[in-house]
């Protein structure tokens, strides 16, 4: 693969370029400031260096990123023009290091905006959330209205096998959101000479509705939607006789499903605290291609709630219980539940305590020994922090004492565990632009086949030189065991050469050593160089 800083014909290199050579002629204040225009925003381009011995590598040798966000401001009307590009130079194919390349412009005003190019939807949890979409989208939101039109191809892995495009409608008012989400697969017909496909098109189309309101002192939420899903856009149409009209929008075949997923919660907030619960349940055959993965067939309930009745004071607690495989009990019901509580307790400025517990728990009705899932989780933790001053250094404090312990009690595999850890951190601040830290960790887990104990240090410094014109961090850590030494150390200078403009470093180096015979012995070198530019 050429290197991109060789490839002069590039035009997006060339626009690279002209742009860091123009830029150091501006100013921090906006570029162009006048009654009815205004250009703004900031540019931050790094180069790293990658390499490793004694393992394989797990980066590449270079990487270089761009990336420049200008704020354009036409009489009121704010365009967000954001571009990302990311270039992975090495020899490794393609396939294994695709393009995160990302081009986004974004112009809004006070009762709506535009999407272009790269950007993520959002509709709701259950419909389209979490996804890239290369394509277009307008939004309008006048009053109470609310009105969102979108369409474009998603942006996966180069590994994707079809090309995947999304359109969605939403229009409501105040509260209330009618959702229309279609989803298709590029796909025409098997190709020849083949009856199965191992990755099958796929086709959704998903009609969903949001309410929210306020009754009896609590803000409630709800959303229901219904999934139409394909599975395989090769698979027999069927005839739905008087219905048949619809199949331009979502033809039925052999390998549809329709099913439904709907989602409750309440809040409320008080003086003293709050409280939250919800409920959702998502259907075996429930499917949305415009989340970024759906795991259906689950019914899940949560409940939280936070108590400060004084200032020292403060108590949280939260309950989750999850169950999957409900349909038919197909493949056994599992149970997830998982509890935990927070206690901070705070008398004076010079001393806190916080204590945490948690509890996880699986379970399932499984008849086969080998498919029983039982076991649990319990862990508790102690964390007390002083404050105190000497002259005119402040001292920190921080200690933490862990406690695991697991169990589980399938009748063909039983295990058992425990795990223990305590933590000490003490920082010193010397005055305004100097400070040191120091750290200690020690950690014994056990069970019924070994008995593991490691130690780790660490310590570290920052220093803000030249009147914090040049800040330097310096930090490294130590960690010996029986599964071999590790020491890692990190060097993250950075020059502010004016209010806007900062050029930063950062070295990290990792050496692994005394490794037992089925590891390897390695040493890990990263560089890397950022130049972050406002105007």
């Amino acid at each position: 693969m050429k290197n991109l800083f060789l490839q002069w014909g590039n035009p997006i290199v060339f626009a690279m370029i002209a742009f860091l050579l123009f830029l150091p002629f501006s100013t921090s204040y906006a570029l162009i400031n006048t009654k009815y225009f205004s250009l703004n925003g900031d540019i931050n381009t790094y180069y790293q260096y990658y390499t490793v011995s004694g393992i394989e590598a797990r980066e590449s040798p270079h990487t270089f990123h761009f990336k420049v966000n200008p704020y354009i401001d036409i009489a009121g009307i704010t365009l967000d023009i954001e571009t990302d590009i990311d270039y992975y130079l090495s020899a490794a194919p393609q396939f294994i290091l695709p393009s995160f390349n990302q081009f986004s412009i974004e112009p809004s005003w006070s009762w709506g905006g535009l999407q272009f190019m790269d950007f993520y939807p959002y509709m709701s949890d259950l419909i389209l959330n979490g996804i890239a979409l290369r394509g277009t989208a307008l939004q309008l939101h006048p009053g109470a209205f609310n009105f969102y039109l979108l369409g474009g191809e998603v942006k996966q892995d180069s590994s994707a096998y079809y090309d995947r495009r999304i359109y969605g409608l939403q229009i409501g008012a105040g509260p209330l959101n009618l959702n229309i989400l279609k989803g298709r697969d590029q796909y025409d017909e098997i190709p020849e000479g083949e009856d199965t496909l191992a990755i099958t098109p796929e086709e959704n189309l998903i009609i969903g509705l949001q309410l929210g309101f306020h009754l009896l002192g609590l803000d409630w939420a709800g959303e229901a939607a219904v999934s139409g899903y394909t599975r395989n856009l090769a698979s027999d149409k069927i005839d739905m006789g008087d219905f048949d009209f619809l199949s331009g929008i979502f033809p039925v075949r052999t390998s549809s499903y329709v099913d439904a997923a709907y989602s409750v919660s309440l809040s409320k907030t008080a003086p003293f605290g709050s409280f939250s619960a919800s409920m959702d349940y998502i259907g075996p055959g429930y499917t949305s291609l415009g989340l970024y993965s759906t795991i259906n067939d689950t019914w899940d309930s949560k409940f939280s709630i936070n108590l400060y009745p004084i200032q020292m004071l403060s108590l949280s607690s939260a309950y989750t219980q999850t169950r999957d495989n409900l349909y038919n009990n197909l493949m056994e019901t599992t149970f997830y539940r998982n509890f935990s509580t927070y206690l901070s307790v705070a008398p004076s400025p010079y001393f806190s305590n916080t204590f945490y517990y948690y509890f996880y728990r699986t379970d399932n009705d499984a008849e086969v020994d080998s498919s029983i899932i039982d076991n649990g989780t319990h862990s508790f933790s102690v964390s007390p922090y002083f404050y105190f001053r000497t002259n005119t250094i402040n001292h920190g404090l921080s200690l933490s004492y862990t406690l695991q312990r697991t169990k589980d009690k399938n009748p063909v595999s039983p295990y058992t565990s425990s795990a223990n850890s305590i933590t000490a951190y003490y920082s010193t601040q010397f005055s305004s632009v100097f400070s040191t830290n120091l750290g200690f960790t020690w950690t014994s887990s056990e069970t019924e086949e070994y008995d593991l104990r490691s130690t780790s240090y660490s310590a570290g410094m920052n220093y803000d030189a030249f009147n914090g014109v040049f800040p330097v961090s310096l930090s490294a850590s130590y960690n010996p065991s029986n599964q071999g030494d590790l020491f890692y150390s990190s060097l993250s200078p950075t020059l502010r050469i004016t209010g806007a403009d900062a050029i930063e470093f950062d070295v990290d180096l990792s050496i692994f050593s005394d490794a037992p015979a089925d590891s390897s012995n390695y040493t890990e070198f990263t560089a890397q160089v950022s130049y972050t530019r406002s105007f």
